[in-house]
């Protein structure tokens, strides 16, 4: 069960068991009474079956001045809820009085949730029927995401798997010579930064070397 806002009232899950024990000293006795039904000084009980019924007792305590009673009551909040009677001089024989309203399954989990207690909201909110369940990758979605990576990484994988490490570093090379051509061209010399300028001063002077090589072999 779990409490509500107001004292000594519960909600709970259809035919869920509810245990109520009693500890009296002083010399007091202790009745609880379910339904209107004497259960003596303990008593277990189960909560009616359907969604929106409701079930009510009653403890009461008697004996002489100072006479007290522990109450527990299980399961609440996933643990144990307590009260205390004790007979005064002006209550003499207190009475408390309690009630169970039944709720569907994962409203009374949902409400244990919000209390901090149990599985989280968005988990009882995705197992109650009905629910949608939680949006996956289709097919189509997923090659979307790999066609959207960049072409050097693409390039890469497949050297990989065509010819090992070598062809790996002879691609991903060729991909940054082609990624510095790219910003160096587009990018004004006045403005671009000196790494960038360096490097595709680099590659332009090792392609006139390479030019310089073929014409000589012709």
């Amino acid at each position: 069960m779990n409490r509500t806002v107001d004292s000594r009232t519960y909600e709970g899950q259809p035919g869920e068991t509810v245990d109520v024990t009693t500890t009296v000293s002083g010399g007091g006795q202790v009745v609880v009474t379910v339904d209107g039904v004497d259960k003596g000084p303990l008593a277990r009980f189960s909560l009616p079956p359907n969604p929106g019924d409701q079930i009510k007792w009653e403890i009461a305590l008697m004996g002489p001045l100072g006479a007290d009673c522990v109450v527990t009551i299980k399961v609440v909040d996933g643990g144990a809820d307590g009260d205390f009677l004790v007979c005064q001089a002006h209550n003499p024989a207190p009475v408390h009085f309690y009630s169970a309203s039944v709720v569907a399954v994962p409203a009374a989990v949902a409400a244990g949730a919000t209390r901090g207690r149990g599985p989280s909201l968005t988990k009882v909110l995705e197992a109650a029927p009905g629910a949608k369940p939680a949006a996956k990758k289709t097919p189509a979605k997923v090659a979307r995401t790999k066609a959207a990576r960049p072409s050097a990484r693409k390039a890469v994988k497949q050297a990989a798997k065509k010819g090992g490490k070598k062809a790996v570093k002879r691609t991903a090379t060729k991909a940054v010579k082609k990624a510095v051509k790219k910003a160096a061209k587009k990018t004004p010399k006045k403005t671009a930064s000196k790494p960038v300028r360096s490097v595709a001063k680099a590659v332009r002077k090792t392609a006139s070397a390479r030019r310089g090589r073929k014409g000589g072999r012709s």
